[in-house]
């Protein structure tokens, strides 16, 4: 998250909510439904420019006892400094369903991701955007694995919803769980169903 108190602000704007220290945000949020949050993330997010995770952990650099997060998670783990206790994670066949279906209602989308895919999957499938023929080739050959050329649909929404899972969840499960695996004393359990 690039500045996370800004979002944070901005997120907490669109619930009606006090915007001037976290606890009031914090205060406020916890008084809101599901529905109303659900709503809120929908409204922040424009998903043809933004990336797919608004909210991520976020070093706290600021000195200080209750620090809970003290250094990026990725060099943590690769020297070590985490609870070794075991770890269970994994993915389901269908992670992504859900979004396919909901992104093919959106016709603006549709047509973007048909008409400039090029542009748009480097953000949505997080992957490098640069440089630009590299990023080209990727867009490509997502295109022909997943789609076989053809338009994205309601006919390759199956597609689509395995596009997203792939490389936004399963890809970076299989990293993390292979990452831990290898610097933990304790047991990495990985699932797929």
């Amino acid at each position: 998250v690039r500045d996370p108190a800004s979002l944070s602000r901005r997120y907490a704007n669109l619930l009606n909510c006090p915007i001037q220290t976290s606890r009031q945000i914090r205060a406020c949020l916890l008084q809101k439904s599901v529905e109303d949050l659900l709503e809120a993330t929908t409204l922040i997010r424009d998903t043809l420019q933004e990336p797919f995770s608004l909210f991520a952990p976020v070093v706290e650099r600021h000195k200080g006892k209750n620090r809970f997060l003290r250094d990026d998670p990725l060099k943590l783990f690769k020297s070590r400094k985490f609870a070794q206790v075991p770890l269970i994670t994994g993915f389901t066949r269908d992670e992504f369903n859900w979004r396919a279906q909901y992104l093919l209602t959106n016709s603006t989308y549709v047509y973007r991701l048909n008409n400039e895919f090029d542009e748009i999957a480097p953000w949505e499938f997080q992957y490098p955007r640069d440089p630009r023929p590299v990023s080209r080739r990727i867009s490509s050959a997502f295109k022909k694995f997943y789609f076989d050329n053809q338009p994205v649909s309601n006919y390759t929404e199956e597609q689509l919803g395995w596009l997203y899972a792939d490389s936004l969840i399963i890809l970076s499960v299989w990293q993390v769980a292979q990452l831990i695996a290898e610097k933990s004393s304790a047991p990495v359990y990985f699932y797929k169903f």
